[in-house]
């Protein structure tokens, strides 16, 4: 998020950027409002799979465009199945296809890895695949002291 935040302040775009560190499985909370909700490798289980499939719906039906990455994780079955359930009339599918290339600062050859990601865009606006392709990869640079993540993030 703080990358994020970065990159929309070098392209002045500060007051029409906002993030927030968000629970979506903790159903007492109000989905924060926004044009475009992006959510990325939370798919670990099918509970949060359930819950973000859910928080997606919400985000629909107040208008917003959802974003969601994923670079395999166990619960992508469980969130198509939900979303798919709740509208038939679209074409649920990861159907974009990026590349992040991870890297941790000061690291050599050894200490990069490139993850293949794919992202869930509702409804299908073409936002993702005009942004997201595998030949311009994502580039996120971790601190050394920070242990292995798995990210995607927009630049």
């Amino acid at each position: 998020l703080d990358l994020l935040c970065k990159a929309a302040h070098q392209q002045g775009l500060s007051s029409r950027v906002q993030t927030r560190v968000f629970d979506v499985a903790n159903t007492s909370l109000a989905l924060p409002p926004g044009d475009l909700v992006v959510a990325s490798d939370l798919l670990y289980d099918r509970g949060t799979a359930a819950a973000l499939a859910d928080r997606a719906l919400e985000a629909l039906l107040r208008g917003s465009i959802v974003l969601l990455g994923d670079p395999g994780r166990p619960g992508r079955e469980v969130l198509l199945q939900r979303l798919r359930h709740a509208l038939p009339d679209q074409d649920v599918t990861f159907r974009c296809r990026g590349l992040a290339r991870q890297r941790v600062d000061g690291g050599g050859e050894g200490d990069s890895r490139e993850v293949a990601v794919e992202i869930l865009e509702l409804p299908t606006a073409g936002i993702a695949s005009a942004a997201v392709q595998p030949e311009f990869p994502c580039v996120a640079t971790r601190p050394r002291h920070v242990g292995a993540v798995s990210l995607v993030e927009s630049t």
